[in-house]
């Protein structure tokens, strides 16, 4: 049975509250002491990271559903002249 615990963030506008399981806020905390940031920190990241991902999903998606051309990326390199 996998144990959650409560995390609270605070920051100046507002506070988030959510459920971490016991084993992912373990490894949080490994990652964040690696880092030498607080774990707020290293979750803000991991926030803005999926926000980007997500958006270049989306993006990505969006361009296949147009039924654009798409070339490799290979081939992209080829054309910038990278390569090498």
């Amino acid at each position: 049975m996998c144990k959650f615990k409560w995390l609270t963030i605070i920051s100046p506008q507002r506070s988030h509250r959510f459920r971490m399981d016991a084993e992912i806020e373990k490894q949080l905390q490994i990652i964040a002491g690696e880092l030498s940031k607080p774990i707020t920190e290293c979750l803000r990241d991991a926030v803005l990271q999926y926000i980007e991902d997500r958006q270049d999903y989306l993006t990505a998606v969006r361009a296949l559903s147009r039924r654009e051309t798409t070339i490799s990326l290979d081939e992209l390199e080829r054309r910038l002249g990278m390569d090498n």
